[in-house]
């Protein structure tokens, strides 16, 4: 008796894609995510097509049945990855943050310090690391993504930096389990906790006690949870929109750090 043949085995492909996707996703989610947002017109028709694959494969029995549902299982098997593994970790966690921020705190001064002395004057830079590599480097007059070691040495020359100072800088940041610097000298420092998909949970570390201005904007604005007179936490940085702290959560954060003293202004 003659075997069945798969009538249909191009309807594996966006299973195929998809799957590489939530993967991308788990490995990579800000690059990823970034790529999804601007790229829906594709994304959207492989997941239309698939759902049209998998009813008709399924509809038609046979071999085809049996070849789609692997596929089938490999989506499903991506998404349980990223759901119980990685979306756990997009969670905030205010005490965790602050903890970590006390732990580190001379640390993290230390490490202002030295970029402010180590940048040349008007100099400004947007440092950001990932997998031992830098992912980020904005400059005052650039933006760069994914830098080449070329580019490395053209951007620290720009900004001042020689190799010893650039390593420093990656190093205390690893030290305080940080991934990036971002510098508004001389009022403040936005150093990266983490980033969660597009976004990135921050502190935001002012030189010198808050001024009634920036108080207001960090009271005002919800990228901000005021912590004392010398941090605040922030989250920022949507590819596709505005990533900020729900107004329940920052007035609830408000309230319980407005009760602490006030830091030391030294």
């Amino acid at each position: 008796m003659r075997k069945s043949k798969i009538q249909y085995p191009q309807r594996c492909v966006p299973f195929i894609f998809l799957t590489l996707i939530i993967l991308g996703l788990y490995v990579e989610p800000y690059l990823v995510t970034v790529m999804v947002v601007f790229v829906w017109w594709i994304v959207l028709p492989l997941i239309i097509w698939a759902i049209i694959a998998f009813c008709r494969s399924w509809k038609l029995g046979g071999p085809d049945r049996y070849f789609i549902s692997p596929f089938c299982g490999l989506v499903a098997l991506a998404l349980v990855l990223f759901f119980v593994v990685r979306v756990p970790a997009y969670k905030f966690h205010p005490e965790e943050m602050i903890a970590h921020y006390e732990k580190n705190k001379t640390e993290l001064q230390g490490l202002i310090g030295f970029t402010q002395t180590a940048l040349d004057e008007g100099q400004a830079i947007y440092l950001e690391f990932e997998y031992g590599g830098v992912s980020i480097f904005h400059t005052t007059d650039s933006q760069h993504w994914n830098v080449s070691d070329s580019l490395l040495i053209v951007l620290m020359k720009d900004v001042g930096l020689d190799n010893e100072e650039f390593d420093s800088i990656k190093t205390q940041l690893k030290s305080v389990n940080c991934i990036s610097i971002d510098t508004h000298f001389p009022e403040y420092c936005d150093i990266g906790y983490k980033r969660v998909g597009a976004g990135m949970y921050s502190y935001r570390i002012y030189l010198a006690p808050m001024t009634e201005e920036q108080r207001q904007t960090a009271f005002s604005d919800p990228h901000f949870i005021p912590y004392d007179d010398r941090m605040s936490l922030m989250f920022g940085g949507g590819a596709y929109g505005p990533d900020v702290f729900s107004w329940e959560l920052k007035d609830k954060l408000q309230e319980k750090y407005s009760q602490r003293e006030t830091s030391s202004s030294e």
